[in-house]
């Protein structure tokens, strides 16, 4: 019934491509390789990534040890850890006004603030509700303006741009989901907090031009 449903009501597209599957998936190594603007975007979102991840991979065993918060009182963390959707559209409309390049610098710079609230959130369990308001708003606002950046370079291309965006997306939740749970087990909390900001910083030299992600090539 769901295949007969989705057949009936999804839209049907003429492909704009004769290549073959392989074809395509070989071709967004090429893209990635060509596209300097493309690399620094998603090594960003990579790396905003593990700072995201890591966090709601340790949230519940942080909130039990540090404020002795069960699992059910922790998962509502989520509810403000959400707030990132009302910022998607008006970073949309500051992008298209302003480019790229300050609305990824804005996103960036409100995960190091989260992450600095973090950094101090045995005080209170209000830093902890603050960090995630803030993680949620910059990785969205980073994650609207980047997203734009690599179909505006690959514009003929949407939907190997948007693959390989996500999967460095995806890609940095499973990597710093995994840092970040080995830190919290080995070290506590801060070490997870210094492996998010390291990262947080990263990107933002990265997007600064002071890290290179390597030369175009044509």
């Amino acid at each position: 019934m769901l295949i007969c449903a989705l057949l009936a009501w999804l839209p049907h597209t003429r492909p704009t491509t004769q290549m073959t599957y392989g074809d395509l998936l070989g071709s967004m190594f090429t893209m990635y390789r060509r596209h300097g603007e493309v690399r620094r975007a998603v090594a960003i979102q990579f790396l905003l990534g593990i700072c995201y991840g890591g966090f709601w991979a340790v949230v519940a065993p942080m909130m039990a040890h540090l404020h002795q918060v069960g699992p059910a009182a922790a998962g509502l963390i989520g509810i403000p850890g959400a707030a990132g959707i009302l910022v998607a559209r008006p970073a949309g409309r500051w992008t298209d006004r302003s480019g790229a390049a300050p609305v990824v610098t804005t996103g960036v710079c409100v995960m190091i603030c989260a992450w600095l609230a973090f950094g101090i959130s045995a005080a209170s369990i209000v830093f902890v509700v603050a960090g995630a308001v803030m993680l949620d708003c910059g990785l969205r606002t980073a994650m609207v303006a980047n997203q734009t950046l690599v179909n505006a370079a690959l514009q003929d291309s949407r939907g190997r741009a948007n693959t390989i965006f996500g999967m460095h997306m995806w890609c940095g939740n499973a990597v710093g989901a995994f840092f970040t749970s080995t830190a919290f087990a080995l070290y506590g909390w801060l070490a997870v907090c210094a492996i998010a900001m390291t990262a947080s910083v990263c990107a933002l030299l990265i997007h600064w031009g002071v890290v290179p992600v390597g030369r175009v090539s044509r």
